[in-house]
């Protein structure tokens, strides 16, 4: 941290612009940077900044005992305070209530007078008929508009200004009136098997999901005029009438058994994203000319003549029933991502409008799809077990390519130069040999199944600033010094570092994500200066941490240092925040 000695220079901004600059800031951790640049800006930062807390949660009475920079503490409950779409999650399993803002047992639901105004979405788990009274009187005077898990009708009906909800164990016959005008979004859930009539839903509903088991005729007239969104569970297998989808409807997804004819007039006009599901194999009219996007599983030759004239396609997968044939000129040549499986390719098929490529589990010979003089470009190119050599992607200038369940040897100049992101996909383990990567790759992306000792000095070239792992990489124990390039800048990993003997000391910056959040950046580590470093976040089983800490303490040796959660007394905590 710098004093501020040149009265005319950029730290002294007034506190008014510094905070403007401050709320482009979407992480935490660059705005605590920011207000280290020098002593000015760290003395006055209660007067500009403020935490983004869109991925922060209340917890402990706002106590958060890992959250180790005390200049900050009064900031971060000050930020927090303004918070009010936080969640209550109702149960009794509290193994699965660390990531929500309260907690509640569902046997002291009884003891609740009311919730706070700051709780706007309800999630409820394993909630008996025996709690039905109290959870209706809870959300009767309540600011609740999204309810997850709901269990039924609540007594009194349900309030005015709900926008949400997404039944559990739910199989009651709807009548009108039984769903307030206002509601936007009903996902009966996966036991609900009734039938729907005209006026059972609320006409301001845009989304409505149909569970597993719902298998009912849908007349005409019965969905509502204006409903966007429909998605059918499992079972549904009915056949359709000229009217039963409203003309409304922009996104559908059929079940996995359907199989009825979709005719004449059957499929809304305006119809933007569809997905066929895998046992379809009835007649089909048309597809909408408004198709933007189109999954079509089970798909086989006699369906192509209905593909060709789709000009607004943008998104198309292909999933054969068995091995399908596409040869120049099937598909539309305005298509920009095309995913094909179960398929051989013969020729120059792909149109020259695609931009992003998979043909992972999909038969074809390099020269014949992309040819000699046709030069093509694709921001994403997903590959499978059709082996590379040095000339099969001469022709192709590729932003990222991904080799899914690719199992051939890896040969120096068979992944060309000029690739920014190579990406190791499921099911591979293969040996990088030092000279495989081109020195154009920036970003290496290893996955779930990798193993470390198939790393070597050498793997990574010297151009790799970004270097993700995944998930059982971070296991391993056999991570070499020296493995890892001084260029990596950037490590992404799952929420260990047990796998490193030592972290190169030019690594800046360190995310940790989960598998169980889809690889989402739960947490980030931030190299200060050649000893220090900055952790903020939530990583898994833990819950808020920030800090300073000395490069000594790095490794498991600083988590290991932290209590994870002791979940009865956080339960209590938060449950006599509601008292």
């Amino acid at each position: 941290m710098r004093d501020n000695h040149n009265k005319g220079s950029l730290v002294n901004f007034s506190h008014l612009l510094l905070s403007k600059i401050v709320g482009y800031l979407t992480d935490n951790i660059d705005k605590i940077c920011f207000s280290l640049v020098c002593k000015r800006w760290f003395d006055d930062r209660d007067k500009y900044l403020a935490f983004n807390i869109d991925s922060l949660k209340l917890q402990h009475n706002n106590k958060y005992p890992e959250f180790f920079l005390n200049s900050y503490k009064d900031l971060l409950l000050r930020s927090l305070s303004t918070k009010n779409n936080c969640d209550l999650y109702i149960s009794n399993d509290i193994l699965n209530a660390i990531n929500y803002d309260y907690i509640l047992n569902k046997n002291n639901i009884k003891d609740i007078q009311t919730l706070p105004r700051n709780i706007n979405t309800l999630l409820v788990r394993g909630t008996g008929d025996e709690h039905h009274a109290d959870l209706s009187r809870l959300l009767l005077y309540s600011n609740v508009v999204h309810i997850y898990g709901c269990w039924g009708l609540p007594l009194g009906g349900f309030p005015i200004g709900i926008k949400t909800i997404v039944f559990n164990k739910f199989n009651q016959r709807l009548t009108p009136g039984f769903f307030p005008e206002g509601i936007r979004k009903i996902n009966l859930g996966y036991n609900f098997n009734q039938p729907l009539e005209a006026g059972h839903l609320p006409s301001t509903l845009k989304y409505l999901g149909l569970g597993d088991l719902f298998d009912h005729a849908i007349a005409p007239g019965t969905l509502p005029s204006g409903l966007e969104h429909l998605y059918f569970g499992f079972v549904y297998n009915q056949p359709f009438e000229a009217g039963s989808l409203p003309d409304s409807l922009r996104i559908l997804r059929l079940s996995s058994k359907f199989n009825q004819p979709l005719g004449r007039d059957v499929l809304p006009p305006l119809l933007n994203d569809l997905e066929i599901c895998r046992n379809f194999k009835s007649s089909l009219h048309s597809l909408p000319a408004s198709l933007e996007k189109l999954k079509f599983h089970n798909f086989s030759n006699l369906w192509i003549p209905k593909i060709q004239s789709l000009s607004n396609l943008k998104y198309l997968m292909l999933i054969g029933e068995d091995t399908f044939e596409l040869n120049p000129g099937d598909l539309p040549e305005n298509i920009e991502s095309l995913s094909l499986h179960k398929c051989t390719i013969h020729g120059s098929a792909i149109p020259k409008s695609v931009k992003s490529l998979n043909i992972s589990f999909t038969e074809y010979l390099y020269e014949e799809i992309f040819p000699v003089g046709v030069n093509f470009h694709f921001e994403e190119l997903v590959i499978g077990n059709v082996k590379l050599d040095k000339h099969s992607l001469d022709n192709v200038k590729i932003n990222q390519l991904c080799l899914d369940h690719y199992f051939h040897d890896l040969e120096e100049g068979s992944i060309p130069h000029g690739i920014e992101t190579v990406s190791l996909g499921h099911n591979i383990n293969l040996a990088i040999p030092p000279g495989v990567l081109p020195n154009s790759v920036k970003q290496l992306v290893l996955a779930d199944t990798y193993e470390a000792d198939s790393l070597k000095r050498g793997s990574i070239p010297p151009s790799v600033e970004n270097l993700s792992l995944k998930s059982y990489f971070a296991n391993m124990t056999t991570i070499e010094d020296g493995v890892i390039s001084d260029s990596v800048k950037t490590l992404s990993l799952d929420c260990t570092l047990s796998g490193f003997k030592s972290i190169p000391n030019t690594i800046v910056n360190i995310n940790l994500t989960s598998i169980n959040y889809d690889y989402r950046v739960l947490c980030k580590i931030r190299k200060l200066d050649d000893n220090y470093y900055l952790i903020f976040g939530r990583p898994e089983q833990f819950g808020l941490v920030s800090g300073i800490f000395h490069k000594s303490h790095f490794l498991d040796r600083f988590f290991n240092s932290l209590p994870k959660y002791d979940l009865f007394s956080f339960t209590n905590n938060l449950f006599n925040s509601l008292s």
